[in-house]
């Protein structure tokens, strides 16, 4: 039972990665007339039959997601957060097979706007121990798609998503996700590598980069085209 619910946060007009028009999270809309108190239920069920992860899930009460509806004042255009009222049932598969893991996860959506279901589905394949090393190497294929295409709140409606897993599994706990997603439809390219080690026992080092390329004027990433970065941490744990 989640008796209340906390709005989603958007970056501002100075924040990243922002939309086009900006998102004014001072002004939600709630279907619900209990607004942010209205209270919600989830429940999860889950088992494993042989190699076989299971998982069913349902959700009712106030998207998490809300629907950005375009205000125009005059003076000035903005996007009004929507938050409806949903029934979502979820499905979540995983086999494993020696090296090979095999997943899928599913959703469908019933709202008052537009039902919709979307689904990812793929695989990741590991070589243990490269060239006789502490070394592992995973190779990650996905694709994504969503019932709504266009008008979906997330840019992976219709993409293949390939990947690289680096895992040197010393002490340092050397680690790198590098992997790029492609629109079928447009061929959008959007890029990601993601890495971290440890340099002692109080400090990581991390880094996080962003690539956008051959962007469709059509794709949600439109707007964020020339927001490329590279991110560099240093973390402390006391």
């Amino acid at each position: 039972m989640l008796p209340y619910f906390r709005e989603r946060t958007f970056p501002g007009k100075d924040g990243r990665l922002r939309s086009e028009p900006p998102v004014d999270t001072d002004d939600a809309i709630y279907e619900s007339g209990d607004e942010e108190h209205h209270v919600d239920f989830a429940l999860r069920w889950s088992h494993y039959i042989g190699d076989w992860d299971i998982g069913i899930a349902h959700f009712s009460g106030t998207s998490r997601e809300p629907l950005l509806i375009p205000v125009d004042s005059g003076t000035d255009t903005r996007f009004r957060p929507l938050y409806l009222q949903i029934d979502q049932t979820s499905l979540d598969l995983q086999v494993t097979k020696g090296a090979w893991l095999w997943k899928l996860e599913a959703i469908y959506n019933r709202n008052d706007v537009d039902d919709y279901y979307a689904y990812v589905g793929g695989f990741e394949y590991t070589q243990f121990g490269i060239a006789g090393s502490a070394i592992d190497l995973g190779w990650l294929l996905e694709y994504n798609y969503d019932d709504r295409g266009d008008s979906a709140t997330t840019v992976l409606q219709d993409d293949v998503f390939f990947g690289v897993r680096y895992t040197d599994n010393d002490v340092h706990g050397t680690r790198i996700l590098a992997g790029v997603a492609v629109d079928t439809d447009t061929a959008t390219t959007f890029a990601n590598v993601e890495a971290s080690r440890r340099l002692s026992e109080h400090w990581v080092l991390g880094m996080e980069m962003r690539l956008f390329s051959n962007v469709d004027e059509e794709d949600p990433l439109h707007q964020i085209r020339d927001d490329d970065y590279l991110e560099i941490q240093l973390t402390r744990y006391f």
